[in-house]
């Protein structure tokens, strides 16, 4: 016998909305579903919401963690009363290993250090852009290293702080596109716009600094880059370590210490091609336009460094060699700036200790005197009267 079947089974799909409480499961489930995605979404915007808000009343506590060295140096120059006759430039190895008191010692000429970190050749050329609008320095020394023109160079620096939208376009048509220049401008662009955009560090060392009872160590170097940050530039824009008792150790007291688990600098990557040399053939052309007089310097590594550079640094320093000669740019080699040296001249492998750079600034002054280069350029800065020059 075929078992009664209950009518609601039965019914016709055209009559099922005639049967109270009778739907779809799959109806009922798409609802439901749709109502949880609903109030995720809903849920996520009102919690970045409230962060960004959050974040952005704490934006000048932020702040203070954040050194923009181009603006930070910048600003020191153009607020000496007198302009410098000889202005330093390059990366971190030219803040660090050139000292304008050496400068002003031998040349009787007021010196100022522009080296900023990390900066290569486009953001040399960004930088003395802005630097010299208005004025025109009698000579810049540019400290350069094989690493300024590796073969993977990408601007960062300026697309952090230099680049203009006009920047940034002409440096896609000239190199190509590139997602990290890309992710770099546009973040420091729309910072405004969205908390986590450029502040995430600067929140991390804020919330380091007030959990100071559990990670203490934290604390202190969340405090120590907000002081750094608060620090005014120096007159002449020196900022060696040393002279503020950091980094005290040499590296090789380190090597001493930890032997091969001392940290190494990669091998920077050549070619001859490379877009770096391409750029700093353009910097060489920009001073030659601006009639801004110009004297390359190679900055020697530490011999641990130069050791492990063999296969490349010799044929970079070349190409550097050869296209000061190309432009008539007097260059001065390695083996001139520093001479003899060991690894407890430096602080690492790359950065000179302080003694080391002295000598390094002498001798290259001495090569400037040599070469006349400041009595053949025209002397729109006076010289330093005898009484306001001290040896070191």
């Amino acid at each position: 016998m075929t078992p009664e079947v209950p009518p609601i089974f039965n019914a016709s799909p055209n009559v099922m909305h005639l049967i109270p409480n009778a739907e779809y499961p799959e109806t009922v489930a798409r609802a439901s579903a749709t109502r949880r995605r609903i109030t995720i979404v809903v849920t996520a915007a009102l919690t970045v919401v409230a962060v960004d808000l959050g974040v952005h009343r704490i934006d000048a506590d932020l702040a203070a963690y954040y050194i923009n060295r181009y603006e930070r140096k910048l600003a020191a120059l153009a607020a000496l009363p007198q302009k410098p006759a000889i202005v330093l430039m390059g990366s971190s190895r030219a803040k660090y290993g050139l000292v304008p008191e050496e400068f002003q010692r031998v040349a009787r000429c007021r010196a100022f250090n522009l080296g900023i970190p990390a900066a290569k050749t486009i953001e040399w050329r960004l930088l003395a852009e802005r630097a010299f609008a208005d004025y025109n320095p009698r000579l810049v020394v540019l400290g350069v290293n094989a690493s300024d023109v590796r073969a993977d160079y990408l601007p960062v620096p300026a697309a952090v702080d230099l680049f203009d939208w006009g920047d940034f376009l002409d440096y896609g048509r000239t190199d190509g596109w590139s997602s990290i220049v890309a992710e770099k401008f546009l973040v420091r662009r729309l910072g405004g716009a969205w908390a986590f955009f450029g502040r995430r560090y600067g929140l991390k060392l804020f919330m380091q600094e007030r959990v100071a009872a559990l990670f203490p160590k934290h604390a202190q170097v969340a405090r120590e880059r907000r002081e750094m940050a608060a620090a005014p530039c120096p007159e002449d824009g020196f900022e060696h370590p040393w002279l503020f008792g950091r980094n005290l150790r040499n590296l090789g007291l380190a090597l001493e210490d930890q032997g091969d688990r001392v940290w190494a600098a990669e091998v920077p990557p050549f070619s001859p091609d490379a877009g770096a040399l391409r750029h700093f053939e353009s910097l060489l052309t920009w001073f030659g336009d601006h009639d801004i007089r110009l004297i390359v310097a190679y900055l020697p590594n530490s011999p641990r460094t130069e050791r492990r550079w063999r296969g490349a640094e010799p044929q970079m320093a070349a190409a550097i060699e050869d296209l000061c000669r190309r432009y008539d740019v007097p260059f001065v080699s390695a083996r001139e700036t520093a001479g003899e040296r060991t690894n407890y001249d430096f602080l690492e492998e790359l950065h000179a200790g302080l003694p080391l750079a002295r000598r390094i600034s002498e001798r290259v002054a001495r090569r400037i005197i040599d070469a006349r280069l400041l009595d053949e350029s025209p002397s729109i800065v006076a010289r330093l009267p005898e009484d306001e020059i001290e040896a070191p």
